[in-house]
């Protein structure tokens, strides 16, 4: 068994994350593993940071340069690379790299496997309706393109439970093509927080890309109740993204200049939250949510709508609290039980760290990885 990754790398996400945990897990189990990539003028920065990070392991990476992500001579490239290296299943990750997967498959015929990972559905559509099957257009290109790719693939894993039920029901694939495999983290990756980065003594967090699927506008809008009951409350937010005008917009609207931070985005995502009392997480739906685990390692709460899916990765009042998706009172006095009470969040925290060993660990992850693999 020889796997070739395949993930056209554009921003640091929860895939590419993902990604740079997993293949060394791999390497170290013996496993043969190796990394594809296109590069354009926009990602030489960021494959750089991949080859660096994946040589500390010896794990190969190859790089097409390609004038569009979805030329045919990554097509081309790509097949010499398994044919030359000997790879016998590809594993792709996101759109992209799923579509020159099975166009490599129709047009060079390889005979490798291709396993498919899900780490969500197109932004566009997340981003309106969330993980809602009902709303799939199935005479859009997009539906078709996503049936396309599914004549090619030998089997799919989701990264949760809720994702995997969205292209079944959508119709994208058969139940017995699915499987799922949540994320792992080890309990101790919270050591590499160096310097827990605080600036009060209250202290929300929100990490991740500024878009409307994770749900800034509905914090910005429960914070105008939160800083009446917590004065000295400071919401850091972390991540860059195209909400972002807008979302500077709504906190200078709703007066909160002086409550909020925008740290834009960060390296030391880890000093963040080691540093803050409660990570938020008002998503209207989530893929997975590998944040969550993050804040578990550092032994966080984490506050979050009740949707797909943090209601599989955040048990409510153990773990942390659900709030009623959208309603931002809820949500707000949730935030605010935590802060006054910090020797609850405290135990929610700790009892995050413990599900993070018992369900969520990183050799969980790669343990069922390996046997996906081996049973295609």
């Amino acid at each position: 068994m020889k796997i070739l990754f395949y993930l056209r790398i554009v921003v640091m996400g929860g895939a590419e994350r993902y990604l740079l945990s997993l293949l060394p897990e791999l390497k170290k189990r013996n496993i043969e593993v190796g990394f594809f990539c296109t590069e354009q003028i926009n990602n030489k920065e960021i494959i750089a940071y991949f080859i660096k990070e994946l040589s500390k392991f010896a794990i190969p990476v190859y790089v097409c340069k390609a004038t569009s992500p979805l030329s045919i001579s990554a097509a081309q490239t790509l097949h010499q690379t398994i044919k030359r290296e000997g790879y016998t299943i590809l594993s792709a990750h996101l759109i992209h790299a799923e579509i020159i997967s099975a166009i490599t498959k129709l047009i060079f015929r390889s005979n490798c496997k291709l396993a498919v990972t899900k780490h969500g559905y197109l932004q566009r559509f997340m981003d309106i309706n969330g993980l809602d099957a009902s709303k799939i257009n199935k005479l859009s290109l997009s539906y078709q393109v996503e049936k396309f790719i599914q004549h090619f693939v030998t089997k799919n894993f989701a990264v949760s439970k809720g994702l995997a039920n969205f292209f079944i029901s959508a119709g994208f694939c058969k139940s017995n093509k699915m499987k799922v495999i949540y994320h792992g983290l080890n309990e101790d990756f919270c050591s590499n927080a160096n310097t827990p980065i605080r600036y009060s003594n209250n202290q929300l967090l929100i990490s991740g890309r500024l878009r409307k699927l994770k749900g800034h506008h509905f914090l910005l809008n429960a914070m105008q109740i939160i800083v009446k009951a917590i004065p000295d409350i400071k919401l850091v937010i972390l991540g860059n993204g195209e909400e972002r005008e807008n979302l500077l917009k709504i906190t200078a609207a709703y007066g909160l200049n002086d409550a909020v931070i925008f740290a834009g985005y960060a390296d030391s995502v880890l000093n963040y939250i080691s540093g803050s009392d409660i990570l938020v997480a008002p998503s209207t739906a989530e893929a997975f949510g590998l944040v969550v685990l993050e804040a578990y390692s550092c032994a966080k709460p984490v506050v979050a709508f009740n949707v797909t899916a943090f209601n599989e990765n955040i048990i409510d009042n153990e773990t942390g609290c659900l709030a009623t998706p959208y309603n931002t009172n809820e949500l707000a006095q949730k935030i605010i039980y935590l802060l006054r009470n910090k020797n609850v969040a405290i135990k929610f925290g700790l009892q995050g760290k413990i599900l993070l060993k018992q369900q969520f660990s990183l050799d969980t992850s790669v343990f069922n990885t390996i046997n996906f693999f081996k049973a295609l």
